[in-house]
């Protein structure tokens, strides 16, 4: 019989995202003296019915040991929302309103609200993905077509039509007879050598992301055909591929900005098949892992499987930040601390340990024994040798300071409020 989770568990997902990446380069003049980092924090209420986020510039170099929020920006005072930087620039993608904002900085290191757009048009939308300082590309359920836009003048310009590629309606029997997809969305974004991978997520309704296929999907778009001032573009469209060995990719701007489709030093794509963030492995009874697109190619690999659970007894596994030369960052769950009276509790409750995984010899190693909200915080930001990793558990938020050679780690500083760090430029 199928296990409905989803009705309020998998909506929190929607409430659990945000950002990117941080450090000082005195090269830059464009940087204000306070650093080229920028601390975001979010409050959640007990309840998970409100989110505060809170901007504040910092230097890694020379860090305090406590933020709080007392000079931070206010940058969202009642959702939750995903900062993503580009060219200088912060890109606050507020997805709860369909809208993105961008912020710039000042010399004194203040945040500066510049212009915003509406998307209101594409509902619940992924993050958007900057291919250059004039075109972006971001996508939502509403319509079937991936939205264009201009990043320097904050302008909507395009679309890319997917329409005729649309499954809506399509009955697939999955996972029970008879059942079909309501809602298909974009998830996800990648480009590579002027190819733009889109993600596809098929399920039965907003309210509750329930899967409608038991593969992964992308649509590919070749960018040389794409123009950015067409209502149009669908000839650029060169084909959908699928892959059943895994469920399907797309972060949907969850854990605060983290990304589920990555490039590797050898221009080969790989992503994660997470089972709609750990919690439908027993509809799908696939395991969380990851699939290749090799350099040059726009197929999988049907060479390439990494089954991420086998090497963790066989637990959910969630995250691929990857800090490079093959290794990356996820989050595994301890199914046995969920609180079943909570349907919040994987996301609000520290059930999670960070492990580093390697994509090429397939292996998997514990940082430290702690327990994080690995789901909802899990955007890092890697630097100079080091990774900068969000910690959430059950008395305090810090980010910790992770040798990626040694694996040491230490508390770097504590803040108030779940925390991502990322870097301008």
């Amino acid at each position: 019989m199928k296990t409905r989770l989803f009705t309020k568990v998998t909506v929190v997902f929607a409430l659990s995202m945000l950002f990117f990446s941080c450090e000082d380069d005195d090269t830059d003049p464009s940087i204000s003296s306070k650093g080229n980092c920028v601390l975001n924090t979010t409050v959640i209420s007990s309840n998970n019915s409100s989110y505060a986020t809170y901007s504040q510039t910092l230097d890694l170099k020379n860090t305090s040991s406590i933020y709080n929020n007392n000079s931070a920006t206010e940058v969202e005072p009642t959702s939750s929302m995903v900062s993503i930087p580009y060219n200088g620039s912060i890109y606050n993608d507020k997805y709860m309103d369909s809208s993105v904002e961008k912020w710039d900085i000042d010399e004194e290191g203040s945040l500066i609200k510049a212009r915003s757009i509406s998307f209101l048009d594409l509902g619940y939308h992924c993050m958007p993905y900057f291919w250059n300082e004039s075109v972006a590309f971001i996508g939502g359920p509403s319509t079937l077509k991936i939205a264009i836009f201009n990043p320097s003048t904050m302008q909507r310009t395009g679309f890319i039509d997917m329409t005729a590629y649309s499954m809506v309606g399509s009955v697939t029997n999955f996972p029970e007879a008879g059942d079909k997809i309501i809602v298909e969305s974009p998830s996800e974004i990648i480009i590579r050598d002027n190819y733009m991978y889109i993600a596809m997520y098929y399920y039965d309704a907003a309210g509750t992301f329930e899967p409608r296929t038991n593969e992964c999907t992308i649509i590919v778009v070749d960018l040389n055909e794409v123009d950015p001032n067409s209502s149009d573009n669908s000839n650029a469209i060169i084909k959908k591929i699928t892959d059943k060995r895994g469920s399907y990719t797309g972060s949907w701007a969850s854990g605060y900005g983290s990304s589920f489709m990555i490039l590797d030093e050898n221009n080969d794509i790989y992503l994660l098949c997470h089972n709609m963030w750990a919690q439908a492995g027993s509809v799908t009874n696939l395991p969380a892992c990851i699939l290749r697109i090799c350099s040059g190619e726009t197929d999988f690999d049907n060479d390439y499987y990494f089954d991420l659970e086998a090497l963790v007894d066989n637990n959910p596994v969630i995250g691929l930040e990857y800090s490079g030369n093959g290794k990356f960052f996820a989050a595994v769950q301890n199914p046995d601390a969920i609180d079943t009276s909570n349907p919040y509790s994987v996301y609000l409750d520290p059930i999670y340990q960070w492990y580093q995984y390697d994509l090429y010899n397939k292996t998997a190693t514990i940082l430290n024994e702690t327990f994080t909200k690995g789901s909802a915080d899990s955007k890092c930001l890697f630097e100079d040798g080091y990774a900068y990793v969000p910690m959430s558990t059950t008395n305090e938020s810090y980010i910790m300071k992770v040798d990626l050679l040694s694996l040491k780690s230490e508390k770097l500083f504590t803040t108030k409020g779940s925390p991502v760090l990322f870097k301008l430029k």
